[in-house]
C-alpha cells in the first residue's frame, strides 16, 4: 500500500479507502509443476476491454510497442482465466490517446475527471451502458501518478475503470479487473487484517459483495495472480489448482476463482437480451446450464 499518498485521504468516503493496493513486480515463473483442473463446459462471457493512453507514455514508448503490450497483457489475461476455469474472456477494444499534461493527478478520482475533460463523459457514459465493457488509463513516467506500484482500481468508486503504469507487467491488467470483480489479495496476517480492513472501509451496500473466500494464495513459494508475490502463477487462488505439488488455495479462505466466476456467469446474465435470459433461466432451472 502507497501509505505516504493514502495518509491524507483518510477522512474521504469509505469507498476510496478500498483503492490503494500497489501490484509488484514479479519475475519469470516457472510453471512446469503447475497442475490445472478440468473445466466445466459452459458458455463465456466477452469483456473488451478499451485503453486510454496518455501522451506521456509515447515520450517513452512507440504507439507500436504500447499496442504489442497490450495484446500480449489481453492474452495473459485470458490465459490467467484459462487456467482457472472462469467462463469469461478479454477482448482488445479501441485505444485512445489522451492528453494529461494540464492535469494534476495524485489520486484516481483525478484520472477520471481528466478523463472526462478529454473524451467527454458521453463516451464514458456509453462505455458504462455496456455492463460487460472495462476501460484502463495507461499513465507515463512524466505524469508522476506512479511510484512503488503499477496498478491501481476503485471498484466502490468506479467498477468499470482501472489505471496502470506504462511499464506494468503483463498480469497486472488482469489483477486490476480482478479488482473490479470483488477479489482481493492474498491475508497475511493472522488476525485476518485485510478482512478487517474491508469491512471497515465498505460501503454498506456493497458488503454483501465481500466474500470470506476471496482471497489470493501463495503455493510453493508463488503467489496467483492476485497475491504481493514476487513470483505470481497465471492462475486466479483455487483449491483444484496445484504448484509443484502444493495446493494454490482454499475452498473458505482462499478461493478467487470460485468468485471470478461467480462475476462472470451473472455478467452473462446482464448481457443476454430478456428473451435469452429467459432461456437461460428456465434451462438452469432444468439443469442444462
Amino acid at each position: 500500500m502507497n501509505f505516504k499518498r493514502a495518509i491524507p485521504y483518510l477522512i474521504i468516503a469509505t469507498c476510496v479507502a478500498l483503492t490503494f493496493v500497489p501490484v509488484l513486480y514479479p519475475i519469470e515463473v516457472d510453471q512446469r509443476g503447475l497442475e490445472l483442473p478440468s473445466c466445466a463446459d459452459e458458455p463465456v462471457v466477452i469483456t473488451p476491454i478499451h485503453f486510454f493512453v496518455s501522451e506521456g507514455v509515447l515520450k517513452d514508448r512507440s504507439m507500436d510497442e504500447v499496442q504489442g503490450g497490450l495484446h500480449h497483457a489481453i492474452e495473459k489475461s485470458n490465459e490467467i482465466l484459462a487456467n482457472s476455469c472462469v467462463p469469461m474472456r478479454r477482448a482488445m477494444g479501441e485505444i485512445q490517446t489522451v492528453d494529461f499534461s494540464e492535469q494534476a493527478m495524485w489520486m484516481i478520482e483525478h484520472v477520471y475527471q481528466g478523463l472526462v475533460r478529454q473524451v467527454g463523459k458521453p463516451a464514458l457514459e456509453h462505455l458504462h451502458a455496456q455492463p460487460n465493457h472495462f476501460y484502463g488509463v495507461m499513465l507515463g513516467r512524466s505524469d508522476r501518478y506512479f511510484d512503488d506500484f503499477s496498478g491501481e482500481a476503485a471498484v466502490e468508486l468506479n467498477d468499470r475503470m482501472f489505471v496502470i503504469a506504462h511499464d506494468a507487467d503483463d498480469d497486472t491488467i488482469e489483477h486490476e479487473l480482478g479488482h473490479l470483480a470483488w477479489a482481493q489479495h492474498q491475508e497475511l496476517t493472522w488476525f485476518s487484517y485485510l478482512s478487517l480492513r474491508l469491512n471497515r472501509t465498505t460501503s454498506d451496500e456493497n458488503q454483501h459483495l465481500l466474500k470470506p473466500y476471496a482471497r489470493g494464495y501463495s503455493c510453493s513459494g508463488e503467489g496467483t495472480v492476485m497475491s504481493y508475490n514476487d513470483l505470481r502463477l497465471p492462475v486466479y487462488s483455487s483449491p483444484d489448482i496445484y504448484y509443484r505439488g502444493k495446493v494454490c488455495g482454499d475452498a473458505n479462505k482462499a478461493d478467487n476463482a470460485r468468485i471470478m466466476r461467480e462475476y462472470a456467469r451473472a455478467l452473462r446474465q446482464q448481457t443476454v437480451s430478456p428473451q435469452a435470459r429467459q432461456h437461460l433461466i428456465s434451462a438452469s432451472q432444468d439443469g442444462d446450464v
